[in-house]
């Protein structure tokens, strides 16, 4: 008597591995035999849309078995740096939003102590954080992100602990005073003059909130109001220049330049990050500390993590991992040379000529909703070292 059989569904299978159990026809001719290899996601889109079948126990084996593996993925997304920067935005914002500032001393270094241990946790995944966690209002976001760049940007450059902690927390504060003007320009691009005019405030203005509620740090004081300085003295609200400028300053001054223009608005799309990191080293002029957008690119990369690249055989993958050489950073597949969705998201190295990166694709050439984060999964490492 021939065992009951069960059509096989997507993900029952993984394109380049060896099938787990017999696959049949639907009339039960025998198709593939267990342990071959369907070599291509187009070859099993293909066969599951004309309909394959396995036996019924073996199928629902597997299929206990991969909603276990789907339990471990919802627990490792508990422990995440991007669920910890997450919390940490929603947090900040509660800080913020609270009317009670005199939880702001003891909260900006909460949070501050949080973004540096989430950063230091994966650095490669902290980063990817600015493209690709996008649930939080505009405001909180941008400046959790600036500090996340800020602390990679440090942190290459080797500066002590207490300033980078220092300058975590005014990355997190710098637009304290206009938090609610932020979230209404993330909507509109022109500005009321009352709007102008609290924008000109904001670093005064953020100084003067954070002091009266016993903030005292000098390092987190002087680079909040120093922040929109210029390094051509052009800037506010002091018009310091150069080196009068403190170091902590020109690095937020440079973050939030990059993260402001690789962040999309409700009227324009993000600008890739390739272009963002040129348009800093080659336009920002005798505005910016060249010197600190450079250190930039060389600490992130030209495709930071998170940024979707296309390949020179063919395939889309997303950057994951930074390397040595800026311009080659590791890569998981995402689609394949045809188009077709991955699910294993193979890794690729991009220092190998085949699998070089041609090109930023951007956001846009991935569905809408993929779920980016999933490619951090510690689940994809196993057995590939």
């Amino acid at each position: 008597m021939a065992a009951e059989r069960t059509q096989l569904e997507a993900g029952d299978l993984v394109a380049g591995e060896s099938l787990p159990l017999d696959v049949y026809t639907r009339t039960g001719v025998l198709l593939l035999a267990r342990g071959q290899v369907v070599l291509t996601e187009r070859q099993l889109a293909r066969l599951l849309e004309e309909g394959i079948w396995g036996e019924a126990e073996t199928v629902a084996r597997l299929r206990e078995e991969r909603g276990g593996d789907a339990a471990q993925t919802a627990d490792w997304r508990k422990v995440s740096v991007f669920h910890e920067l997450e919390t940490l935005r929603n947090d900040l914002g509660a800080l913020f939003g609270s009317g009670n500032d005199a939880g702001l001393p003891g909260g900006l270094a909460d949070c501050a102590m949080r973004l540096r241990r989430a950063v230091s946790l994966d650095v490669d995944a902290a980063i990817a954080s600015i493209q690709w966690l996008r649930t939080s209002p505009y405001a909180i976001r941008q400046s959790v992100n600036v500090a996340v760049l800020s602390e990679v940007l440090l942190g290459d450059l080797e500066v002590p602990d207490d300033v980078r902690t220092a300058t975590a927390a005014a990355a997190l504060a710098m637009n304290l005073s206009i938090v609610e003007v932020q979230e209404a320009l993330f909507f509109r691009q022109a500005m009321t003059p009352e709007e102008k005019s609290q924008i000109a405030r904001h670093p005064q203005a953020a100084v003067d909130r954070l002091t009266a509620a016993g903030v005292d740090d000098a390092v987190l004081l002087q680079a909040v109001l120093e922040h929109h300085e210029a390094h051509d003295g052009t800037g506010y609200p002091r018009k310091l220049a150069g080196d009068a400028i403190g170091l902590p300053a020109r690095v937020i001054s440079v973050a939030d330049k990059f993260c402001a223009t690789v962040s999309e608005r409700a009227y324009r799309t993000a600008v890739p990050c390739s272009i963002a990191l040129r348009k800093l080293l080659t336009d920002a002029g005798p505005t910016m500390d060249t010197q600190v957008a450079a250190r930039l690119a060389r600490a992130v990369g030209i495709y930071p993590p998170g940024t979707v690249v296309r390949l020179k055989n063919g395939e889309t993958a997303m950057a994951v991992k930074r390397t040595l050489d800026p311009q080659a950073p590791v890569v998981r597949l995402v689609r394949s040379r045809d188009g077709v969705l991955t699910s294993t998201y193979s890794k690729r190295l991009t220092s190998k000529l085949a699998f070089a990166v041609t090109e930023e694709a951007g956001r846009s050439a991935l569905p809408e909703g993929f779920d980016a984060l999933q490619l951090w999964n510690p689940a994809l490492e196993r057995g590939e070292d």
